[in-house]
């Protein structure tokens, strides 16, 4: 995730002023400005902290700003003409927009208020598997928990658009141990400085495009989303939606779940946006990459992920304040892969060690030294259960080795296989299948003869097959591979 920086949950954070940005605002030749105060209906107090939302003539977004500490705003349009205004604020319920006209270079003084109505989100009713919508806006339930998401990712949006942020900031580097899992290593460096948005994304156009996931030359590149990816309509429109209802530590949550869309063919993520039940406000995110491929068989696309956490600020303002990146995932797959690794491996429900049956095969291209002394270990282990194998290339070749067979092959079983067109590995593969087909849990050793060469370079030239066979059969269950070596002096 580049162009990412890390925050300590501890970091110090102030907002900057927004008075002179106001001013400027209000002043800019030829713009069409609506300002004002938002209030709370009844006690006529500012309110701080709001979102101004200006709406076309058809209730869409347009802009947006973040209500300053004196509970001021002002919102440029880009055009004259039919607009609304709502102030809206989170745990509340929004009043109804109010109409505003705007000429070519008007500024309009427009005073909100707002009623404090608290938002009551209901318990989640789960019966049996949830459907997942296609639409946030879609089911009375989903709507309520969106649209109080969806403020606080806009207010989120707009802090990172309009605030500068002096802050402390804490970098941890941890060195794990991929067996154990514990920090082998650990150091915390610390800089301050000034800084607009902690946690930026790639665009939610190129993430819809491309994924979430990409290739870069011999690296892999993992994105994740910040508050404008969320609120995109890209984003709805590639995932969709379900309610969960929190559990344990998670109690009094209530879970906007998500995952890509049917038919969505790029990596993509899944996750879920968890809301305080009670106060309506967003605490955080947690996600999963979705279908990641060429994982480790120990492994599962939702091993890999993060975590951030959103916060409110005291003047309203909201801040990513932790992000987990997928690193710290990674090491907790590999520690989960170790132990359960540990645990198939542990002799707990062992069955006491009892003597087994097993049918003994050997390879063999004719009669050497090395065969000789291959067949001669295959008979000490299974005195009456081995086979030599044979793939007759040629008449000839067959008969002559069936010739010398009466005096080497030492009464054991010559199996000749058919290669009409001179495969090697093949038929030897099937013939081993057919076996274990045939004896069912009985184990079959394939003993190969190997000749060892006196030089190191001679190796290139020799034992091919068998290092071709013994790769196909290696995850071959019930099948034991071992070698008889012959070790030449020249």
């Amino acid at each position: 995730m580049p162009s990412a920086k890390w925050f300590s949950r501890h970091a110090l954070i102030r907002a900057a002023g927004m008075s002179a940005a106001l001013a400027a605002l209000s002043s800019s030749s030829g713009a069409q400005v609506v300002r004002g105060i938002v209030v709370e209906a009844g006690s006529g107090s500012a309110l701080p902290g709001v979102v101004v939302v200006l709406l076309d003539s058809a209730g869409k977004r347009l802009a947006g700003v973040l209500v300053g500490d004196d509970g001021r705003y002002a919102i440029r349009a880009l055009t004259p003409g039919r607009y609304a205004v709502r102030a809206e604020r989170i745990g509340y319920r929004a009043d109804a927009p109010t109409p505003v006209i705007l000429g070519a270079g008007q500024t309009v003084d427009l005073r909100l208020e707002t009623r404090p109505i608290p938002v009551v989100l209901g318990a989640v009713r789960v019966t049996g598997k949830s459907p997942c919508v296609t639409s946030a806006a879609d089911g009375s339930e989903i709507s309520a928990v969106w649209d109080e998401t969806r403020k606080a990712l806009f207010a989120t949006d707009l802090t990172q658009q309009q605030e500068l942020f002096t802050a402390r900031v804490t970098r941890f580097e941890r060195t794990l141990d991929a067996r154990s899992g514990k920090v082998t290593k650990y150091q915390a460096k610390e800089t301050s400085s000034v800084t607009r948005s902690p946690f930026v994304s790639e665009s939610a156009a190129r993430l819809s495009a491309n994924g979430y996931v990409r290739q870069h030359g011999g690296e892999l590149t993992y994105y994740a989303p910040d508050a404008a990816v969320l609120l995109s309509d890209e984003f709805l429109t590639d995932h969709c939606f379900r309610l969960r209802q929190g559990e344990g530590k998670r109690a009094g949550l209530i879970g906007l779940a998500f995952e890509p869309a049917q038919g969505r063919d790029k990596p993509d993520i899944a996750g879920t946006l968890w809301i305080d039940q009670k106060s309506a406000e967003l605490r955080d995110l947690d996600f999963a990459y979705h279908e990641l491929q060429n994982l480790p068989r120990t492994s599962k696309s939702e091993d890999f992920g993060g975590h951030i956490e959103f916060q409110r600020m005291p003047t309203g303002a909201w801040i990513v304040v932790v992000v987990i990146p997928l690193l710290v995932l990674l090491f907790r797959a590999i520690h989960k892969h170790y132990v359960m690794v540990a645990k198939q491996l542990s002799t707990n429900g062992l069955s006491p060690l009892r003597p087994i049956k097993h049918t003994v095969i050997v390879p063999i291209s004719g009669i050497h030294r090395g065969v000789v002394g291959a067949l001669q270990y295959a008979q000490s282990i299974a005195s009456d259960r081995v086979q030599a194998v044979y793939v007759d290339f040629e008449e000839e070749a067959t008969a002559n080795l069936k010739d010398k067979w009466e005096r080497w092959g030492a009464g054991i079983q010559l199996v000749v296989l058919p290669s009409p067109y001179r495969e090697l590995t093949r038929p030897l593969l099937r013939h081993i299948h057919r076996l274990a087909r045939e004896n069912g849990n009985e184990i079959i050793t394939v003993v190969l003869p190997e000749f060892i060469p006196a030089k190191w370079w001679q190796h290139i030239l020799h034992n091919q097959s068998s290092l071709l066979l013994k790769g196909s059969l290696l995850f071959k269950r019930g099948v034991i591979v071992t070698s008889v070596p012959y070790h030449l002096e020249h």
